[in-house]
């Protein structure tokens, strides 16, 4: 579990909320209004579903979620290693 929330809101593209997935190594983002109440949470599983159901979407948003996944599922620099 992360111990700081980031965070994005209504008006920020898929693409800024990629980036904070990304940087954070999180699977969800909380969406929060200008008061900071939460307001929805975007989720991973989300963004895939969304690029499945049009396969018209845009590549460079197919391209940074697929980016946003390898990030998100890297090990961790201070994690310890898998044990074998």
């Amino acid at each position: 579990m992360s111990r700081c929330v980031h965070t994005a809101t209504p008006n920020d593209p898929l693409k800024r909320v990629l980036e904070i997935m990304a940087d954070a190594q999180v699977h969800h983002v909380p969406i929060v209004d200008a008061d900071r109440c939460v307001v929805g949470i975007v989720s991973i599983t989300d963004v895939a579903r969304w690029i499945q159901s049009s396969p018209g979407r845009s590549s460079e948003v197919q391209g940074a979620a697929l980016s946003t996944i390898a990030a998100i599922t890297a090990p961790r620099p201070n994690s310890p290693a898998p044990a074998h």
